[in-house]
């Protein structure tokens, strides 16, 4: 998708100069007149995302491409599309399926059976099946623990709040 489309394919700017693939639309982009942005992006056509998608053949970007008008956002959306294609492949490591261990089972109130499905990725060596369901137990901890005071404090303020409305209501009534 880097590479230099074929020469019938090449994009020519208003202006006169050449662009042959994504990263030199990603530099023409960057300094671009509002001018020039504006005859080939606009109400009626985006040049730029057409091409991307019929000669460059990178349908992502040219998704991308369609959903601005703006030249500076569409500079940074090919950049970073550069940057996803000249990212060196992750290197893919056969990792050995661990033994899994019975939970510890906590028993107290605050403690949720939840059922997990995962799949295994495909440098697991499983036989037959690639998913399985283990049980789990979670213990849900509070982040923040109010005091008593503070809880019995905000309930006055509420009944508070709540007499003045009812004040306030039967006095519009009368």
């Amino acid at each position: 998708m880097l590479n230099d489309v074929k020469e019938e394919n090449t994009f020519w700017l208003k202006g006169g100069r050449p662009i042959k693939n994504i990263a030199e639309l990603g530099r023409e982009l960057r300094q671009m007149d509002a001018e020039t942005f504006s005859y080939h992006v606009n109400d009626e056509k985006n040049d730029f995302a057409n091409w991307i998608q019929n000669c460059a053949q990178d349908e992502k970007l040219s998704t991308l491409a369609r959903m601005t008008r703006d030249r500076e956002r569409m500079s940074a959306i090919v950049e970073r599309r550069i940057q996803e294609l000249t990212r060196p492949p992750i290197k893919t490591v056969k990792k050995t399926i661990q033994t899994i261990h019975e939970p510890t089972i906590i028993r107290t109130r605050n403690v949720t059976l939840m059922h997990l499905t995962h799949k295994l990725p495909e440098a697991a060596v499983i036989p037959k099946t690639t998913e399985h369901t283990h049980e789990i137990y979670v213990h849900e901890v509070n982040k923040s623990h109010h005091s008593a005071a503070l809880l019995v404090s905000h309930l006055v303020l509420g009944i508070v709040i709540g007499v003045a409305f009812a004040a306030l209501a039967i006095a519009l009534n009368t």
